[in-house]
């Protein structure tokens, strides 16, 4: 961070600077959440990018003029795949709840950058041809791919479109149990697409979900089960992804962007138990929402992330649920 913000000596624009600064906002992105500093870190590759002219990498006119004075296919790959993982992430913010909701930097007619080829580091060369490799042949790159086209969500078959390895239905994991053995990334990215997917479904259906309680459940009935069912599964795939993290090394749900999908599924489970204490399977919600809690979280401060990203929550309402949670 010292070598971004130094004024004696300023990070001049190159694609090695903006990969290295991208990478820096999505690593403190995921563990500083909306913190100002991440904030300010998003701006500047923002600007680095913009001063690259990344955003009309692929014009007509700029293609043509890299055909007649040649390019090095791998620095052109790299501002590729800067640019859809920033675009990627400002719409994913925009979509996220708190200060930012609704507010992006980038339109999308305002740009034209194709989205990056689905290859393997080591199969991009200076010469290599660009070229269209089908997202059913799973690469390092394919889960960026994706969550590309997630950021994008406005087709109804985003979920039928998924390559088989990243399904989470019992066949197609049982077909990607060979691909998953060669490449053990491949499990890790499946449930964290999933459960950046049904994250954001159950976001869509959440106003619906409070509404329709107030209402006894008529008018909204099926955004009020569709949420619920979401942020069931939700809590399903941050065990899922606790498991898939430790065999790779890694501890993902302690990522503010997981902690923010599992706190509101939390949330919501909690909501429901308390409006309606004496449905069939209230116990049951109750205590998944309790076990979730329970992890070794520090749940007082991320009750406190929460609100702060999610003003418009009634807190007085939403206190009710956890009550009989030991904080």
């Amino acid at each position: 961070m010292s070598i971004v913000d130094s004024n004696e000596r300023p990070l001049k624009p190159s694609s090695v600077a903006l990969a290295a600064i991208t990478s820096l906002n999505f690593v403190t992105g995921q563990s500083r959440g909306l913190a100002y500093s991440a904030a300010t870190l998003r701006m500047k590759c923002i600007v680095m990018a913009q001063s690259l002219r990344v955003g009309s990498l692929d014009t007509a006119k700029r293609t043509a003029e890299r055909r007649r004075k040649g390019h090095n296919v791998i620095e052109i790959e790299l501002q590729r795949r800067v640019w859809w993982c920033l675009v990627a992430g400002d719409w994913f913010c925009g979509a996220s709840g708190g200060p930012n909701d609704g507010a992006y930097f980038f339109h999308p007619r305002h740009m034209n950058v194709r989205v990056p080829m689905n290859l393997e580091d080591e199969d991009l060369t200076p010469e290599t041809m660009e070229k269209d490799v089908t997202l059913s042949v799973p690469t390092s790159m394919t889960a960026a791919i994706v969550r590309v086209k997630l950021s994008q969500l406005y087709s109804v078959n985003f979920l039928h479109e998924l390559p088989v390895f990243f399904r989470l239905d019992a066949e197609s994991v049982d077909k990607s149990r060979d691909v998953c053995r060669d490449m053990p990334f491949i499990a890790l990215q499946r449930v964290s697409l999933n459960l950046a997917i049904y994250g954001r479904l159950c976001r869509l259906h959440r106003p619906f979900h409070l509404q329709d309680v107030k209402m006894s459940r008529h008018k909204y009935a099926y955004s009020h089960e569709a949420c619920l069912a979401d942020a069931q599964r939700l809590l399903d795939l941050r065990g899922m992804l606790e498991e898939t993290g430790h065999l790779n090394g890694l501890q993902p749900t302690k990522s503010w962007i997981v902690v923010q999908h599992v706190s509101v599924a939390a949330l919501i489970l909690a909501t429901e138990v308390s409006f309606d204490p004496t449905a069939p399977d209230a116990a049951a919600r109750k205590n998944r929402v309790l076990a979730t809690c329970d992890d070794g979280t520090d749940w007082n401060q991320l009750w406190k992330d929460f609100i702060s990203v999610a003003p418009e929550i009634d807190v007085s309402q939403w206190d009710v649920p956890f009550q009989d949670v030991a904080m």
